[in-house]
């Protein structure tokens, strides 16, 4: 439980860096862009559907994520600044979070419950093939980090710079947007399926 954990945490903040350097924002993070958000809902829906196994509710968890990623990534395209991605991220993370509070009111006391122990998550039944891949998922994380480390710095310095130096930044962010959110979903089902998306 404790390796797990160890590496849980890695991934949460590593991923963090990664969102935060995206944005040049030390208050970005998957919560700010409705990626929690939508993971939350994802399982909550699932919940709804009558899903009760762990790994079905993290793969509604995992598609709801991905597909609020790829709205993101959508409107990056038509989107000219960071910021206004930012902010396009915070109004879709209260939509999610609208259609969240619209489930809890129709739902039974027994579904919210489910909702709630499922996001909370809990490692005191973890099993070493659950911290094993967690250690994977951290080491590729590392990996691709280290990987990327050539045109993130240049992303760092502003969007400009990494375009007159060659670096394709929707690109780059895109890998990097899609990456944290594959790196936190594939950890163990136990783990709260919002905090390891926070990674």
């Amino acid at each position: 439980n404790t390796i797990l954990t160890f590496f849980a945490g890695a991934n949460l903040s590593l991923s963090g860096l990664l969102f935060q350097s995206i944005f040049k924002n030390p208050l970005a993070t998957p919560f700010t862009l409705g990626i929690s958000n939508a993971t939350i809902l994802g399982v909550a829906i699932g919940v709804v559907y009558g899903i009760d196994s762990a790994s079905g509710l993290s793969f509604f968890g995992f598609g709801a994520s991905f597909l609020s990623i790829i709205i993101l990534l959508f409107g990056y395209r038509f989107i000219k600044s960071n910021a206004t991605l930012l902010l396009f991220g915070i109004a879709l993370g209260f939509l999610y979070s609208s259609i969240l509070y619209l489930i809890y009111f129709k739902a039974n006391s027994s579904a919210i419950s489910e909702i709630f122990s499922f996001v909370f998550g809990d490692v005191r039944n973890a099993t070493f093939f659950d911290a094993f891949s967690v250690f994977i998922a951290s080491m590729i994380l590392l990996v691709f980090s280290y990987a990327i480390k050539k045109p993130f710095k240049q992303l760092l310095i502003n969007d400009q710079s990494a375009i007159l130096k060659g670096v394709d930044v929707k690109r780059v962010i895109f890998f990097i947007l899609f990456v944290c959110v594959r790196i936190g979903c594939c950890g163990p089902t136990e783990i709260s399926c919002g905090y390891v998306i926070d990674a």
